[in-house]
């Protein structure tokens, strides 16, 4: 199933879940009445969580940060540079679950855009390096043309076990469950160069395929219509990077090196996520929440980073020294609930 479609189908399962809600408001789902008028009064402390079913969804406005090194050059060289930015966009975020007086289980899933910039150099010079015999070859282009993207999707499954609530009105949820992540990133280049002549193209890619055990702790309080939610979550990540060159240089006696070049690592890849949101209830059942999110990872291969070498055999290879950097993904989210 591809990445566009598991989207569709989680859209469509949330559209089902409001509709199974809004017909059967009773049975596991619980009292659940969409429309009706929020209980606000609070006898001994806050107003009660909800329990049953519950849906989430939220548009995310999130940056990506920008690889450390952009065509990274010999350790006397600290290599060139693309001038890349943080990217950033638009995403989509979904959680739906049921929880009960203390436990419950949720799925979370999030999926951002790709996000691409555009550059285009006149009498442009890389770098590459041969570690085997500590010489560098650098390569002038008198057109460069490149073109990167970069794309970050996730699901969580999640057991949730909640606290009774405080006197002060709050609860604690905790969370045990599993992470898989990806943040992939392509590097697409055309250009003209005397060395490897006219409308050379090629294009890297790096795959970061991070998996692993998660725990996280939810702390919220609700009071009147409002509810304020911070969480905090950690996986043990462990990564596997895929990255693929295709090279296809034009001019002699460089033809031969024409074709597909690929490494494969696996790291230690931990990552942190934080939320802090505030929500307000429209309804009995339904707030609208608007908050920030933002993710620290490390053990990350980025394309622009990752050294293209000259060797005897094979003739190109990849170099993965740089391949564990961190990357931190962070923005606004905004969005509505059902019943959370």
């Amino acid at each position: 199933m591809t990445l566009k479609r598991l989207t569709q189908w989680t859209a469509l399962w949330g559209v089902v879940f409001l509709a199974g809600t809004a017909v059967y408001g009773q049975g596991l789902i619980g009292d659940l009445q969409l429309f009706a008028p929020p209980r606000l009064n609070a006898f001994g402390g806050g107003r009660e969580a909800s329990q049953g079913f519950f849906f989430c969804y939220d548009q995310l406005y999130w940056w990506i940060q920008a690889p450390e090194e952009q065509f990274s050059g010999p350790p006397q060289n600290p290599g060139d540079t693309l001038g890349l930015n943080w990217s950033v966009g638009w995403g989509e975020r979904f959680e739906f679950g049921w929880v009960g007086e203390h436990d419950g289980i949720m799925v979370s899933f999030f999926n951002l855009q790709p996000q691409s910039q555009l550059f285009y150099y006149n009498h442009f010079e890389l770098v590459f390096y041969n570690p085997e015999e500590h010489s560098s070859f650098p390569v002038p282009f008198t057109t460069f043309e490149s073109k990167y993207q970069v794309k970050n999707w996730g699901v969580e499954l999640e057991y949730l076990r909640r606290s009774h609530q405080f006197g002060s009105g709050g609860y604690l949820e905790f969370l045990a469950g599993v992470r898989y992540l990806e943040l992939d990133d392509r590097l697409y280049c055309e250009s003209n160069s005397p060395v490897f002549g006219n409308d050379t193209k090629w294009r890297v890619g790096a795959e970061n395929h991070l998996i692993g055990p998660q725990l996280g702790l939810r702390y919220f309080k609700l009071a009147g219509r409002w509810m304020l939610n911070a969480e905090g979550r950690f996986t043990a990540g462990f990564n596997s990077q895929n990255v693929h060159l295709y090279f296809f240089p034009t001019g002699a006696p460089y033809d031969y090196m024409q074709g597909h070049y690929a490494a494969y690592q696996n790291e230690w890849a931990p990552l942190v996520e934080l939320r802090l949101e505030l929500r307000y209830l429209i309804t009995k059942a339904i707030n609208l929440r608007v908050g920030w999110s933002g993710m620290w990872m490390d053990g990350l291969a980025r394309a622009p980073s990752l050294n293209y070498l000259f060797l005897p055999n094979p003739p190109l290879a990849i170099d993965m020294t740089n391949n564990r950097e961190d990357a931190l993904v962070h923005g606004l989210t905004f969005g509505i609930e059902i019943n959370r």
